[in-house]
């Protein structure tokens, strides 16, 4: 792992409590989300999700599956949780 540096982003602020919300059940830091964020762009080449509109049929995925994804991403990646 090489040094540290900060990333500033202006979100709009209703954004940022929804998804603080959302990283606080998942157990995971603003920080720590974004690194992985990051990891996944650099494996990727870019964006790790298609930039689309969603679609109302979609299902959501059940909260348990998605705290086990995460959890998964993070250990793979390195990333702290908080």
């Amino acid at each position: 792992m090489g040094t540290f540096t900060t990333v500033s982003a202006r979100i709009d602020s209703s954004t940022k409590q929804q998804a603080d919300a959302i990283l606080r059940t998942l157990g995971l830091s603003p920080s720590a989300a974004i690194a992985a964020l990051y990891a996944q762009i650099v494996l990727n080449k870019g964006l790790p999700f298609a930039v689309q509109m969603p679609q109302a049929s979609q299902d959501a995925l059940p909260l348990g599956r998605i705290k086990r994804v995460v959890s998964d991403v993070a250990r793979r990646y390195g990333v702290e949780r908080a």
